[in-house]
């Protein structure tokens, strides 16, 4: 897997020991979802002769962690100015022996975490490939004509 991709994964990270409240963490979630926006909309520009299609299949993954629980969440465009932000699997991070039986739901977080990044490697590599021409593209559904419809 390539490590030259800089927006694979944002995390947020609260310390475990702190004293964490509700608003705090609406902060931090709020400030993920700009991040992660951000993020689709600078890729978006950087292959404007891609499809918008292909796009569409675009994620920028997150993972916050506050105190004792790890959530990973994902970002990506559903329409012109529509953008999703979906928690797709979370766990307590197991601290002692009691909480061991945690640890089945943390692979299978790390899991997931690495089949959506491969799964947008593949993506990337899709856009690219478009983006310079080596892959067909309808000229309907080049991201620079959908863009100038907004």
């Amino acid at each position: 897997m390539h490590k030259n991709y800089l927006y694979f994964v944002l995390t947020d990270i609260v310390s475990l020991n702190s004293d964490v409240d509700g608003t705090h963490t609406e902060e931090d979630t709020l400030k993920l979802i700009e991040c992660t926006t951000n993020c689709l909309i600078y890729e978006m520009n950087q292959y404007r002769s891609a499809s918008w299609t292909t796009f569409g299949r675009r994620k920028v993954l997150a993972i916050q962690s506050i105190k004792d629980k790890i959530t990973l969440l994902s970002s990506s465009r559903i329409d012109h100015n529509k953008w999703s932000f979906v928690e797709q699997r979370s766990t307590v991070i197991p601290r002692n022996w009691n909480d061991k039986w945690h640890i089945v739901r943390l692979v299978e977080l790390l899991l997931m975490l690495q089949d959506m990044l491969v799964e947008q490697e593949k993506v990337i590599e899709d856009l690219k490939l478009e983006h310079v021409g080596l892959k067909q593209v309808d000229p309907e559904d080049v991201i620079r004509k959908m863009m100038n419809k907004q």
